[in-house]
């Protein structure tokens, strides 16, 4: 796994296996992209065209809408944790447990697992993995973002969802937004949630 710090308010983990295939297509496209490194910025800005910083954003807000955007936003300054993290890797479904790759030859990852060790670090979780098996995972710290679905994921681009896309139909947000404490939020609860929200932060300055 290559963990990743662009700036101080994104971590990517990168699966060796996900990692290998950025690379075969760069150079396929005429760019020699060396092993990345936490501190290669010029690597990065050669996966992303240059211009890395703004695209894994593109990547993680594709997936949500404008209301849980400020949700995001606003869950971070009540948390004091401002770090979005990003996991991009392939993902399947095994023994009733969604699963992700990261080495060939090696035992797959268990993504509720890899969540609770990682929930810590960052306001907010988002699953760049297949979800084959539309399973649920949940955190005790962390907002999740995650596909109910396999989807097609340019880490430095778009998300492309497959034909299938889950139980809510073609066409249907395929992403789930869920948040400690209260489950998962649609687009059904998410302005209750959101002005629920913005009166703890109030709170929060009023007491300040």
């Amino acid at each position: 796994m290559r963990k990743i710090n662009p700036r101080n308010d994104l971590t990517l983990y990168i699966s060796e296996v996900t990692l290998r295939e950025h690379e075969k297509n760069l150079r396929g496209e005429g760019l020699e992209i060396d092993r990345l490194s936490s501190t290669d910025k010029e690597t990065l800005k050669k996966l992303s065209g240059g211009n890395y910083e703004w695209n894994p954003g593109n990547m993680v807000f594709g997936m949500i809408n404008e209301a849980q955007r400020e949700y995001l936003h606003i869950y971070s300054q009540l948390t004091g944790i401002n770090n979005l993290a990003v996991l991009d890797a392939h993902g399947d479904s095994k023994d009733g447990k969604w699963i992700f790759t990261d080495e060939e030859n090696q035992p797959s990852r268990d993504i509720q697992r890899w969540i609770q060790l990682h929930e810590k670090n960052h306001h907010a979780i988002a699953l760049g993995v297949c979800n084959p098996g539309e399973h649920e995972v949940t955190s005790n710290k962390s907002i999740l973002i995650y596909p109910i679905t396999d989807l097609t994921l340019n880490l430095f681009g778009e998300v492309h969802p497959f034909e299938k896309q889950g139980p809510k139909g073609l066409g249907a947000n395929i992403f789930q937004f869920y948040v400690p404490k209260i489950g998962f939020v649609d687009d059904y609860t998410i302005d209750y949630e959101l002005t629920q929200l913005r009166e703890k932060l109030a709170e929060r300055k009023q007491m300040v």
